[in-house]
C-alpha cells in the first residue's frame, strides 16, 4: 500500500513540475499577446508604447482596415532572454470575396526574466506594415 501513495504522489508532482515548465515556457508569447491586446486601451502610454510601435499597431484603424492576424515566432531563447518575431497580415477582399490586398508587417520582440515573470525589454519594427 505505500507503495502506491509513493509511486501516485511521485506522478502527481512530476505531473505538476512538467505542467509548471509548459506554462512558464510559453510565458513570452502570452506576455506579447497582452502587450498588443492591451494596445487599443493604453495608446498613449508613451512609455509602454513608442510613437513608431504605436504608428505600427494603429495601422488598420487608421486605414480602416479589419484586426491583423498575429503570428509569434520564437527565434532565439535561452533560460533569461527570449526573442520573437512577430509576424502581422490584413487581408481585405471585394464585395465578390475575391482577395483584393494583402497588407502585413513584422515587430521584433526582446524579451527578459525577471524572477518568473516574462517582461518586454525592447521592440524593434522588421518590416513596417505595407501592402502587397
Amino acid at each position: 500500500m505505500n507503495k502506491n501513495v509513493y509511486r501516485a504522489v511521485s506522478i502527481l508532482v512530476i505531473g505538476l513540475i512538467i505542467l509548471g515548465g509548459i506554462s512558464l515556457y510559453r510565458s513570452p508569447t502570452k506576455e506579447i499577446n497582452h502587450y498588443i491586446s492591451e494596445f487599443p486601451f493604453n495608446k498613449s502610454d508613451h512609455i509602454l508604447y513608442p510613437d513608431n510601435i504605436s504608428e505600427f499597431l494603429a495601422f488598420d484603424e487608421q486605414e480602416g482596415l479589419p484586426a491583423p492576424s498575429v503570428r509569434l515566432k520564437v527565434l532565439k531563447r535561452s533560460l533569461n532572454t527570449t526573442e520573437v518575431l512577430a509576424g502581422f497580415e490584413v487581408m481585405v477582399y471585394n464585395s465578390e470575396n475575391v482577395l483584393k490586398e494583402v497588407y502585413s508587417g513584422e515587430l521584433m520582440f526582446f524579451l527578459v526574466r525577471e524572477r518568473l515573470n516574462w517582461k518586454i525589454s525592447t521592440v524593434k519594427i522588421i518590416n513596417e506594415m505595407k501592402g502587397n
